[in-house]
């Protein structure tokens, strides 16, 4: 309903490009949180990026009892991890996301766990935020892919808000 949405991360920077904002360049919460979302190991190092970790409970997951951990990131309010009693898999995210247009929460949902490569992956996903779904199914899952040169750079209109903030 909002037309396209476009994210990346470089490693540097976190940019956005969508219909109501038009391009922008991420900073704060918001970049930590792009840092965090962008490793696949990040629960692997988690106190690279979070302060303190904690067991606070457990809550039913799609009617399945999951252990829910709190995370406290280095910036930005806590974040929720729950991870199911039986196989030990992460089966929901639980975030309070900042943005210019204040804080949302924001729920993932991670099912379909398949193997590939001997990792048990998740193919589909159910993002819920500000009373809109998105779901996602994989039909593949790739790691260590070729990835052609510049796939993650900045579209144009980034470049440019890059290039005025430069000295």
């Amino acid at each position: 309903g909002i037309g396209k949405v476009e994210e990346g991360f470089d490693g540097e920077t976190a940019w956005e490009m969508n219909a109501l904002q038009g391009a922008r360049v991420k900073d704060g919460p918001e970049k930590d949180l792009m840092k965090r979302s962008s490793k696949i190991t990040m629960l692997d190092n988690w106190r690279d990026y979070y302060t303190k970790a904690r067991t606070v409970g457990s809550e039913d997951v799609d009617g399945k009892p999951a252990w829910k951990v709190e995370l406290t990131p280095n910036d930005g309010k806590p974040e929720y991890f729950f991870f199911d009693k039986q196989s030990g898999l992460l089966v929901q995210m639980s975030q309070t996301v900042a943005t210019p247009l204040g804080e949302i929460p924001v729920d993932v949902i991670l099912s379909d766990y398949r193997v590939v490569d001997g990792i048990k992956t998740p193919f589909a996903m159910t993002q819920k935020a500000i009373n809109q779904t998105l779901a996602m199914r994989f039909d593949k899952v790739v790691f260590n892919a070729s990835i052609p040169a510049g796939r993650f750079d900045p579209p144009p209109a980034v470049k440019a808000l890059l290039a005025k903030k430069k000295p």
